[in-house]
């Protein structure tokens, strides 16, 4: 089962996303993929008391913030990976590995691709920054059309789709 889901900043997307994983893993554990790059103290502190929750939730985390590859050797373990998320995937290759936006849309699709032939269940969330109707500078603006280029492309692989807004997930299953 391949998930996709989307929502905005707060809205409840990774707790509605670790749900599902924790769901589909049938009382195994499940990967977490965590893809935030650490950028002080407090986002440090932050990616502790989140390892912490998750491993009481039975979740293996790895954090992979530019590279999903090394998760394959990790499917002896479980059949469910939680990947979270996307946004930060593109913009950590864009900006923290100077990739074009085009190489790291490539790169992201085939470790996705590798991705599945792995594990049965994949869980990949997103967000949706695409409705503030503020009008950025040309850099920003590329990195939203790309993010909205993923988007479309992981939601028409998904086997089902969930939109979140307030921890409701709002959309109509495929």
């Amino acid at each position: 089962m391949k998930v996709f889901v989307i929502g905005g900043s707060g809205s409840g997307k990774s707790e509605w996303a670790e749900k599902k994983a924790i769901e589909l893993s049938k009382g195994k554990s499940a990967i977490y993929v965590a893809t935030m790059r650490p950028e002080g103290d407090e986002e440090r502190k932050r990616i502790r008391r989140h390892r912490e929750a998750r491993s009481r939730r039975n979740f293996i985390t790895l954090e992979l913030d530019c590279e999903l590859k090394p998760l394959i050797s990790y499917r002896e373990k479980t059949d469910t990976v939680l990947v979270e998320d996307l946004s930060n995937l593109l913009s950590n290759l864009r900006y923290f590995r100077n990739m074009s936006f085009e190489s790291a849309l490539e790169k992201i699709k085939s470790e996705m691709e590798l991705v599945e032939r792995a594990f049965k269940n994949i869980v990949l969330v997103s967000n949706d920054i695409f409705s503030d109707g503020v009008d950025y500078p040309k850099e920003t603006r590329e990195y939203i059309e790309n993010l909205a280029r993923l988007n479309i492309s992981f939601a028409a692989w998904a086997d089902s789709f969930a939109e979140i807004v307030v921890g409701i997930n709002v959309a109509k299953e495929l």
